[in-house]
This record gives structure tokens, sequence and C-alpha cells, in this order.
């Protein structure tokens, strides 16, 4: 959250800012924040400017009630589960793990009073088990498997069967 991100939002004055992790080299977010670093910052400084615009704070985290208690004294108004790990899970008891992880951190952030999203490789082929299993979801993140899916199928034909995992077509 760099003083220049922080003018351009000032200005832009988006509905909602999602706060992620972004390593050097990383070509996509690996994961959440870590929360035990940047709460100082984002008290003093990073939340109190979002704060006089009328955006919403969301931020991106691990499934773990350490970061999600941290994210609740800060104030944010909801949490994006990193679902990585579940989407690369390779076995059923593994997913079956996962799901429990992001399930009980669902309902944590949801005790907390933040509403809760989730993204990061989800996609086709286990969007509907996601969704099924972890409550309290106001939203997804399913931004490159759409665009990927779209090269093949076209967009319009793509978002029409994600919108369908969803119940919502």
């Amino acid at each position: 959250a760099t003083s220049e991100m922080l003018e351009i939002l000032a200005k832009i004055k988006p509905d909602l800012c999602t706060l992620v992790p972004e390593g050097r080299q990383e070509l996509t977010t690996e994961g959440g924040l870590n929360m035990e670093v940047v709460f100082e910052d984002f008290k003093s400084r990073v939340f109190p400017e979002i704060r006089k615009t009328d955006t919403k704070i969301s931020l991106f985290l691990d499934p773990n009630e350490k970061d999600i208690e941290l994210a609740g004294e800060l104030g944010a108004d909801c949490i994006e589960l990193h679902t990585g790990n579940y989407a690369n899970a390779n076995t059923p008891e593994k997913i079956q793990i996962e799901l429990e992880r992001l399930k009980t951190a669902a309902e944590k952030i949801y005790s907390l009073g933040m509403n809760v999203s989730g993204g990061h490789g989800l996609n086709q082929q286990n969007l509907k088990e996601f969704i099924t299993n972890v409550p309290h979801l106001v939203e997804v993140s399913i931004g490159h498997a759409l665009v990927g899916d779209s090269l093949f199928d076209g967009l319009d034909t793509t978002v029409k069967k994600y919108l369908s995992i969803l119940g919502t077509a």
C-alpha cells in the first residue's frame, strides 16, 4: 500500500479495495497478508487514509485465526480468503482438509462482522465444491480461469457456465 497507490485510490474512490501481498518476482499472489507484519502500518497509515473515502476495505488472507482476528481489530469490512491451497490439493483427503480450514475461517470472519469472499485458483472444476462447503460467501474472484476458459469457449459462454455453477444463471 504505497503512498502512490493510496493517492490513486483517493482519486478514483472505488467501492472496494482489496489489499494483497505482492512479492517482487511473483506473477500472481501466492498467499495471504502476514497481519503481524503489516498490522501497525495498516493501523496507523493505510486504514486511516482509505477511511477518508467511502471505500470498503478487504484483506486477502490465508485461512488462519490470528490473521483474521487482527483484521477484525483493524475494522476490515471483508476478508478474501486465499483458496490456493484448496485449488492445488490433489487428493480427496487434502481437499477436505482445505475445505474445513476455509469453512472454519469463514465462520470466524462472519462472527466478527466482516464479509467473506474467496479467490485464487478457483475454476469450473472446483468452484461448486467450494461454494457448497464454505458458508457466508458474498463474492468469489475467478479472473485467470475465466479468461483462460473464454479463449476456448468464448467470453459469453464461459460467463454463463460460471453463473450456472454459482446458481445465478
